[in-house]
């Protein structure tokens, strides 16, 4: 189904330098984002990091450089994904549009690394960062079509579906390493039981696409994950390759 998603993301250069691994700050204009540089603060987060609890403020707005981070709707084992966000995105849009704060929870599905400031000096730096302003209004844009097309294929296809549209999705941020993902935590990303995620994975690996064991996840066969997933993965896959297309 054509070529990844990672092979739209611009390569790393002397614009922003050569340690930049998130997507929207490798096309922030370099004047504006060395305004940004020394106030970003790299942090680890460990899967099951909690980053916001729900009705919460975000202290920090984040610009990940690897793993996923969930959006969470509802919390414990009533909470169902609502989005995921990785090196193509931007944690935070609360704090860009206004907002006082979110009645969804935030955390780390898949262990990584983050690029983070403080929500308040955020604000005012954007303040006299046009470029980058206008970059993050088309993506809470870009991610508010995603959002739909998520809640869509919350309703409309089968777990089956729905597994292998996540997992194409995480591999799309974290490239093709194998990362580390609990059922129970995946279970309730996809808002089933856990059983059901256990009867996918083991299908899905009994047919060569993937290898799971002891949480270790491995994408071994993409197009064929991509035949079984539904439609909406190919969709919110080409809202983030027209973003970024038209991204100076």
């Amino acid at each position: 189904m054509g070529h990844r998603l990672a092979s739209s993301a611009p390569a790393p250069s002397s614009r922003t330098g050569p340690l930049e691994r998130n997507w929207l700050l490798l096309h922030a204009p370099r004047a504006e984002y060395i305004q940004f540089v020394p106030h970003l603060e790299m942090v680890s987060l460990p899967s099951g990091t909690v980053i916001c609890a729900p009705r919460a403020t975000m202290t920090h707005v984040h610009f990940p450089q690897s793993g996923v981070i969930s959006i969470v709707n509802g919390s414990g084992d009533s909470g169902v994904e609502t989005s995921i966000v990785g090196r193509s995105g931007f944690l935070g849009l609360s704090v860009l549009l206004g907002g006082e704060g979110s009645v969804h929870g935030v955390g780390a599905q898949v262990s990584g690394q983050t690029k983070r400031m403080p929500a308040d000096l955020f604000v005012r730096l954007l303040a006299g960062a046009p470029g980058l302003r206008r970059l993050l209004y088309r993506y809470a844009y870009a991610q508010i079509e995603t959002v739909q097309q998520l809640a869509a294929c919350n309703v409309l296809h089968v777990v089956e579906q729905r597994c292998a549209r996540w997992l194409l999705m995480a591999t799309d941020q974290v490239g093709d390493a194998p990362y580390y993902l609990t059922q129970a935590f995946l279970a309730q990303m996809l808002g089933v039981r856990r059983a059901g995620v256990t009867t996918v994975a083991g299908l899905l690996q009994h047919a060569g696409f993937i290898e799971y064991s002891r949480g270790r996840m491995t994408l071994l066969d993409r197009p064929a994950l991509e035949q079984v997933t539904c439609r909406c993965y190919r969709v919110i896959r080409e809202i983030t390759e027209q973003f970024f297309a038209s991204s100076p």
